[in-house]
């Protein structure tokens, strides 16, 4: 996806309602979800998940990526989840204080942005937004109140993340996102979709949710102990 493209898409859906996208991303989403549902179930029956080697990468930080812990050590897990995702949901919500428990090192959350789902492209800028210190719990929030975001009608989508994100400097945010709106900080959004574009070139993230960590690359949910933390 170009720059231009990418900005104009973001605009459009900034002033959009969600009672707008929802008729049409509420059937999408609930198509998404049982297929999703189905393929990981099929996955769990045969006790087999994922995975593969993710060679050459090291570890570099993206413009609205989200540390969600930092312990100290050693090494990271990165976490890829959209927020359309049922099964990234539970990933964060379910599977994920264990995980900030036990990694050694970071655990970092990185926005999947799905064409087909506005709100996870906004999402992204959004994230880049937000001061550092306040995203971790900015996206922990928000997937606790996933099936609140696809609901409400009321709000436009960019009002809807906002507070189901709860972010504690909502006045920063806004006044970021009302920059982006007005097409004043295209330079930013251009530097943020190429190093999205490239981790997703590197890393080859084509389903939700990925964790990459000590040259893995596993696809679908995991514990702390299928992490072997």
């Amino acid at each position: 996806m170009t720059t231009p493209r990418f900005l104009a898409w973001v605009r459009g859906v900034f002033f959009q309602g969600t009672s707008d996208m929802t008729q049409f991303q509420k059937r999408n989403f609930i198509g998404v979800a049982a297929g999703m549902a189905l393929a990981v179930g099929l996955l769990v029956a045969k006790n087999v998940f994922f995975h593969d080697r993710v060679m050459n990468y090291t570890y570099a930080p993206t413009p609205s990526e989200a540390v969600l812990v930092d312990n100290g050590g050693e090494g990271e897990i990165l976490i890829f989840g959209s927020l359309s995702c049922p099964h990234c949901a539970a990933q964060m919500t379910e599977d994920l204080p264990e995980i900030l428990d036990k990694a050694p090192g970071k655990v970092i959350y990185r926005n999947v942005i799905k064409q087909e789902f506005r709100a996870t492209s906004l999402f992204s800028v959004m994230l880049s937004c937000i001061p550092s210190e306040e995203r971790g719990m900015a996206v922990r929030n928000a997937y606790a109140r996933q099936d609140d975001l696809f609901s409400m009608t009321q709000s436009t989508v960019f009002e809807a993340l906002l507070e189901v994100s709860d972010v504690p400097s909502e006045d920063v945010v806004r006044s970021c996102m009302e920059e982006v709106a007005e097409g004043d900080t295209e330079a930013k959004i251009a530097g943020m979709l190429e190093a999205y574009q490239e981790q997703m070139r590197t890393l080859k993230i084509q389903a939700t949710p990925t964790i990459v960590m000590d040259s893995r690359r596993m696809i679908g949910r995991r514990s702390a102990e299928d992490l072997g933390l």
